[in-house]
């Protein structure tokens, strides 16, 4: 079975979205200042983007991020991977003209809704790694869960002041990871980190 891996944009203050997410803001009020790293042609940038998905076989993201992201994302976003949300709110499945699949998943004979996504998500990548892109929140739940093995941060030389954060809590359990790689480009650092 493969990694679960969390990805997302941080500012230096650690926000991971700008505050009043809505259709008009996607990412919040100044939130596209965290991917101003993205697209841009420098090699370390066009490398951290490609690595976010090689080697996945699934996809996991919060609601929030589904809701607001279907209306600018390209077809091809999530290279047709299977899509994994945690909700509690039910609904078939959405399929975009790309022909990636969104599959709410809601909470269960018990169970917690984002666990349920992470489990069904590596049962579909079989031995191919799971990304959780996010939001912030739905990150940091992961996190807090004990559910992500490896964590790519893209830390955005901007701060945002207020916002959604994806380290929101006190968790000694963050400790466990060590920071394997990292990668500076203008404007963004990359980081990786793995669990001991």
């Amino acid at each position: 079975m493969g990694r679960v891996r969390g990805a997302l944009t941080i500012s230096l203050d650690g926000f991971g979205a700008g505050p009043g997410t809505s259709d008009e803001h996607p990412l919040g009020v100044r939130g596209e200042r965290l991917h101003e790293w993205v697209g841009d042609p420098d090699p370390v940038n066009t490398a951290a983007g490609e690595a976010t998905f090689a080697g996945a076989g699934a996809v996991v993201l919060g609601r929030t991020m589904l809701d607001v992201g279907l209306k600018v994302w390209g077809a091809d976003t999530f290279e047709l991977m299977p899509v994994f949300v945690p909700t509690h709110r039910a609904g078939d499945p959405v399929v975009v003209a790309g022909g990636s699949t969104f599959t709410l998943v809601t909470p269960h004979d018990g169970s917690d809704a984002l666990v349920a996504a992470v489990t069904a998500a590596r049962e579909a990548a079989g031995d191919r790694d799971v990304v959780i892109l996010g939001g912030p929140a739905t990150l940091g739940q992961a996190l807090a869960a004990g559910l992500v093995d490896e964590l790519r941060l893209q830390v955005a030389h901007t701060l945002l002041g207020e916002g959604v954060r994806c380290f929101d809590t006190q968790d000694p359990a963050l400790a466990e990871f060590r920071r394997v790689s990292e990668a500076h480009a203008p404007g963004v650092t990359h980081v990786t980190l793995v669990r001991d």
